[in-house]
């Protein structure tokens, strides 16, 4: 690949140093205005009318009891992966969709759970979350120069219902940035298990380049850190620019926004 001159969108004679850019979703690309407990609400709403008893204080709090059961779960697996034991990682970072949370509300309540009765729910939850998002500054610019610049992207994200993400994709006009999107409930697995950025490079004809390779992403742990343990070069979205990462690895550069992306990629290919 040729080096992409950031400056006119053609490329250069010189080798490229930066073989793809990986992305994550939320935060990094996206907003989430609305609060979980809107989310909750929203989903709360459409079983109601289904004519059920339930109290929405007693659907929360078995909402928060799976959420917390998951968190506990991938906490564990955060730890494998710090000790080297990715097998075991994998199996505690497994990624359910968001139906199958649902079911497992349900189940907690007690209260019968049809295939039809558990898609209403799952699809008012995710009416609630597109509703709630927005594209953050820059995000689309910076998307489009660096693949005019022929950079290679791939969206690698964690996301509990990945039939959803076209659609948030074509709604934010990035359908077309993407030549690989990679997510966590349709492949098994979530970040920052190194397995869903080893899926997208080599979907990307890349395995085996990983320090050639940006991920770019706000989480320290998901992002930062999982691209570490792949092998990537982690940037971290961090709009505050502020705080430090603690007992985390710390990324070698850190923008408030993608805004300043492309600015950051043509200095590292000098």
């Amino acid at each position: 690949m040729q080096a992409p001159n950031l400056a006119n969108g053609l490329k250069s004679t010189v080798m490229s140093k930066i073989k793809a850019i990986l992305f994550d979703l939320n935060e990094t690309l996206l907003h989430q205005r609305r609060t979980e407990r809107s989310h909750i609400a929203y989903t709360y709403a459409a079983a109601a009318s289904a004519g059920w008893e339930l109290t929405f204080e007693d659907f929360e709090q078995a909402w928060l009891s799976n959420q917390s059961n998951w968190q506990a779960q991938w906490m564990e697996g955060i730890q494998l992966l710090r000790r080297g034991d990715l097998e075991a990682a994998r199996q505690a970072l497994q990624e359910p969709w968001y139906r199958q949370n649902i079911a497992a509300i349900l189940a907690s309540l007690h209260f019968p759970a049809p295939h039809s009765l558990v898609e209403k729910l799952t699809w008012a939850f995710q009416d609630s979350w597109m509703g709630g998002l927005s594209l953050l500054p820059g995000s689309r610019t910076a998307l489009h120069r660096l693949s005019q610049a022929g950079y290679p992207l791939a969206l690698v994200t964690n996301f509990q219902q990945a039939d959803i993400i076209p659609e948030i994709l074509e709604r934010f006009e990035l359908a077309g940035c993407f030549e690989v999107v990679e997510i966590s409930s349709a492949a098994g697995v979530r970040k920052p298990h190194p397995d869903l950025f080893n899926l997208a490079l080599e979907k990307l004809g890349l395995a085996g380049q990983h320090q050639a390779v940006l991920h770019i992403g706000d989480n320290l742990v998901d992002d930062v850190e999982g691209a570490h343990l792949a092998g990537l070069i982690p940037v971290w979205i961090n709009p505050d620019q502020a705080g430090g990462c603690g007992s985390k690895p710390c990324p070698s550069s850190s923008l408030p926004s993608l805004q300043e992306l492309p600015g950051l990629v043509s200095r590292l290919e000098v």
